[in-house]
């Protein structure tokens, strides 16, 4: 959709697509998919992220 009839060159996010009503379960099939990859990447991230936190509290407690 383009809201305003602006530019959408330079715009962030997702584009706003819609659904036809008689094809329900593919699109929530599809922002499913959309969560699980988020999900997936932002465990994955929030993991290194707490390992690499624990590793600099431990370094200092070792050596110190």
């Amino acid at each position: 959709m383009n809201f305003l009839n602006g530019p959408v060159d330079n715009m962030t996010g997702n584009p706003i697509e819609i659904i036809d009503k008689c094809d329900n379960l593919s699109g929530i099939i599809k922002m499913s998919k959309q969560i699980n990859v988020t999900s997936k990447v932002r465990f994955r991230t929030l993991l290194t992220y707490g390992v690499l936190c624990m590793i600099g509290l431990i370094i200092p407690i070792v050596f110190c």
